[in-house]
């Protein structure tokens, strides 16, 4: 069972038709529907389209320094600064003797 293919004339002839039926004109489907039925997509910035790859760039050393300054490093110092109760017991016990 082959479907008929269909052409984009009908679809935009169908958005078109759409749109002199809507209730409201400003929903951003409707836009969506216009710039279709208009035969051109809306012009975007270029810095738009890499805002993303800039916000990481950026973002990402900064999350990276502040897990390190703020949750790595004094989880290491109370590691190294407090020795192991066991090892502290040892060590008093065979100071005494």
């Amino acid at each position: 069972m082959d479907r008929p293919r269909r052409r984009p004339g009908a679809l935009i002839a169908a958005a078109a038709a759409c749109l002199a039926a809507a209730p409201s004109a400003s929903s951003p489907p409707l836009r969506a529907m216009r710039w279709l039925a208009a035969g051109a997509a809306p012009a975007r910035s270029a810095l738009a389209g890499w805002l993303p790859v800039i916000a990481a760039l950026i973002l990402s050393p900064v999350a990276t320094w502040a897990t390190v300054q703020f949750v790595l490093v004094p989880q290491m110092q109370k590691k190294l600064v407090a020795p192991p109760a066991a090892d502290a017991a040892k060590g008093a016990e065979g100071s005494e003797a």
